[in-house]
């Protein structure tokens, strides 16, 4: 691992690729704003319970955030909202491909969310999703 060397000469272990000096910031704080009022609507997390048809649920809710941006809809920050869809997508992604375990309130709900070409995870507590 190569080190990162400061004026005064102290060293720190060098952090390969990640570069989080240039994320915007604003945008992130956009996203947080829509999930603190997401907290409030619907309940601490409760994405994470999983949708009854990921694909159909949040890829329309990305399209037409993404539709009312292009049309230059000013009411809702359509950005932040699509950026949150596609993390929601990627937490699923994410947990189907470790195996992580269900973090939903009801496990025999969750496998019922995820998509895509990979299979869904087995581990104890999950059958394969049919």
């Amino acid at each position: 691992m190569t080190k990162d060397v400061s004026e005064s000469g102290a060293t720190r272990n060098k952090i390969e690729n990640y570069r989080f000096d240039l994320i915007e910031w604003e945008f992130i704080d956009q996203m947080a704003k829509v999930m603190g009022e997401g907290a409030v609507s619907h309940g601490e997390a409760n994405w994470k319970q999983g949708f009854d048809n990921l694909g159909r649920d949040v890829d329309n809710h990305i399209f037409e955030h993404y539709r009312k941006y292009r049309i230059g809809d000013p009411s809702e920050p359509h950005l932040a909202k699509m950026a949150i869809g596609l993390m929601f997508l990627d937490f699923f992604d994410r947990k189907k491909r470790t195996g992580i375990k269900c973090e939903c309130a009801d496990e025999n709900r969750c496998c019922k969310v995820h998509r895509g070409p990979l299979k869904v995870m087995k581990n104890e507590n999950h059958s394969e999703a049919s």
